[in-house]
């Protein structure tokens, strides 16, 4: 179960909070480890000592064959309607107990931000209270079923030793003698008490496999693929490639790349039932090229497909198109060594409640003298040194004894000391102070200098003297091209005969921009009926009519962006922005 966990995609952790799954790590894996050995040994037996029973008393009255067939029958429905019941109740009980979990857990995670609010306390209380009474509920159903099926047990067994007794004076045969008559009775008597708690252990049974069956779901749980790389695929396209070494450059391209995210399953149903539904996408037909070593930047409103962006890199929902690192695909080198040879730095850095050097290096591969080197790279050596149990230092559960700033900074050491050559930062900065957003930046333009990094900017600050930014909106690449050039180019005039429209791009392989060496005219010349634009050197760009998007909410969205800021902060952007293109041209030229 725990493999089918790990294993599992990213819908089943959207669908299934961590309540209900540590209830199948901890109820479920305790009743079958414990409770369901012993009911079945009990069951087992429960039925050789009915079967021996019922042998005893057949023989010494066979006319007791048909009350005792007649027991039989009742003891089967009557067990067969508890069990419809009690299978239920279950299921409830354990749906409630998840609810309970979870809100505990989530409880426990915002306790921070419950007790800054005295009425949100009140508000999680009566919730709780809630949660604990669906529960209690549930659960006295559970137990007032198995009580009430434990009385009507013992009225049939009841009834049956009647029968027996009785049977004796009605029927009596000459070769029934007083100790087989007594042997008789004093076994049906045995009977009565065994029976109620042998048949509720039979129902136990089947209601502890419902446990069995919730284990069985999470193990069964669809993995993702390819897990292991495709060698075959490997040796083919790539016959010299070592993937140890990969990637060795750190070019990414995406072509006509859509993400969906995925949904859990549906349960079988007829097919008269299916319906087909539409695919939303979060980002449709996406082109872009990010050559080695280049710093790119992604900008767009909230829902623009930022963060979908890098879903889509690290493959964690359904992908269509090709996304390729190095000329190499998902798909050929496996998801594990994937995602393993790209380096993340999300929002939320993921520090364990370990030492910070198994935080560090949790596969004990580097040298206490390359662990500190990472670390000075980051400007965090001194604080390590300073610590007393240095490198042995305890970090607790998620870096709670670390600040926001030190735990980024902790996970660029991971990042530098593996030496890697695609970084990515999804809005890493944005709950940090200023300072350490200046520290951060700096390292990554310094000691990532030779790598490519992609970012999602939360600030716009931090991207002015990025090789390229990429904007995005509606879950489309809209502009493209160096921040300088696409605040002077974003008032572009196009003839409003033509559907489409779109501002001129630049610094860009994607197809949304123009190549570098080649200028722009101001006015350009559009041919009838055609979405060509006609530029110098008799080089045209042809673009898709595959975005649907009105051109007037998306051409100079990244100025749009940048005005918001304010007068004040807008200039000083713009300033930026020019001093790095003019360092770029200059770097060119030289």
């Amino acid at each position: 179960m725990f493999r089918g966990v790990t294993s599992a995609p990213m819908w089943f952790f959207h669908h299934n909070p961590s309540g209900r799954i540590l209830n199948r790590f901890s109820k479920d894996m305790g009743q079958v480890d414990t409770l369901l050995p012993v009911a079945l040994v009990d069951t087992l037996g429960f039925f050789l000592e009915v079967v021996s029973i019922l042998v005893v008393v057949c023989l010494v009255n066979w006319w007791l064959l048909a009350p005792t067939a007649l027991l039989l029958v009742m003891l089967v429905v009557l067990r067969s309607l508890f069990l419809c019941t009690s299978r239920e109740l279950k299921r409830i009980e354990a749906i409630a107990r998840s609810q309970s979990l979870n809100h505990a857990a989530a409880t426990v995670n915002g306790l921070t931000t419950i007790r800054s609010t005295r009425e949100q306390q009140r508000t999680l209380a009566r919730e709780f209270d809630k949660l604990q009474d669906l529960h209690s509920s549930s659960w006295t159903l559970v137990l007032s079923t198995a009580r009430a099926f434990g009385w009507w047990m013992d009225m049939l067994c009841c009834l049956f030793l009647a029968s027996v007794t009785f049977s004796f004076f009605l029927m009596v045969s000459q070769d029934t003698t007083g100790g087989n008559v007594g042997l008789a009775i004093t076994q049906v008597i045995g009977l009565v008490g065994m029976c109620q708690y042998g048949i509720r252990q039979t129902a136990e049974v089947e209601n502890q496999m419902t446990s069995v069956e919730r284990i069985l779901e999470y193990k069964n749980l669809p993995p993702e693929s390819p897990v292991e790389p495709n060698e075959k695929a490997l040796k083919l396209n790539h016959p010299d490639l070592d993937l140890s070494k990969w990637p060795s450059k750190g070019e990414i391209v995406f072509e006509d790349v859509s993400l969906e995210y995925e949904k859990p399953p549906k349960k079988e149903v007829k097919e008269t039932e299916i319906v087909k539904e539409e695919p939303v996408y979060a980002i449709r037909g996406v082109n872009f090229t990010v050559r080695p070593a280049e710093k790119v930047a992604v900008v767009g409103r909230t829902g623009a497909g930022k963060s979908s962006l890098i879903n889509a890199l690290f493959r964690l929902s359904h992908v269509t198109g090709s996304v390729k690192v190095d000329d190499v695909t998902a798909d050929e080198a496996g998801l594990r060594c994937w995602r393993s040879h790209l380096c993340a730095l999300p929002q939320r850095p993921a520090l364990f409640a370990a030492t910070l050097r198994e935080n560090l290096d949790p596969e004990d591969k580097y040298s206490d003298a390359q662990i500190y080197q990472a670390l000075d790279q980051v400007e965090l050596r001194d604080m390590v040194s300073n610590m007393p149990a240095g490198l042995n230092t305890k970090v607790g559960d998620g870096g709670g004894n670390l600040s926001s700033g030190q735990r980024q900074l902790v996970c660029l050491a991971r990042a530098a000391l593996t030496g890697c050559t695609v970084l990515v930062l999804d809005e890493a900065t944005a709950n940090v102070d200023t300072e350490t957003d200046k520290h951060i930046q700096t390292t990554i333009r310094t000691k990532f200098a030779d790598s490519t990094v992609l970012t999602i900017a939360h600030r716009l600050n931090t991207v002015m003297d990025y090789d390229r930014v990429i904007v995005m909106d509606k879950g489309r690449v809209v502009e493209s091209g160096h921040p300088f050039e696409l605040l002077t180019q974003a008032n572009t005039q196009v003839k409003t005969d033509v559907p489409l429209r779109r501002s001129l791009l630049s610094k860009s392989s994607a197809p949304l921009a123009i190549p570098e060496n080649f200028a722009y005219e101001p006015e350009p010349r559009l041919e009838d009926q055609n979405e060509t634009l006609v530029l110098q050197r008799e080089r045209v760009r042809t673009y898709s009519n595959r975005s649907d998007t009105n051109v007037e909410d998306c051409a100079g969205i990244f100025k749009a962006l940048v005005e918001q800021t304010g007068r004040e902060t807008a200039a000083m952007l713009y300033q930026m922005a020019e001093e790095s293109y003019n360092n770029m041209m200059k770097k060119k030229n030289a």
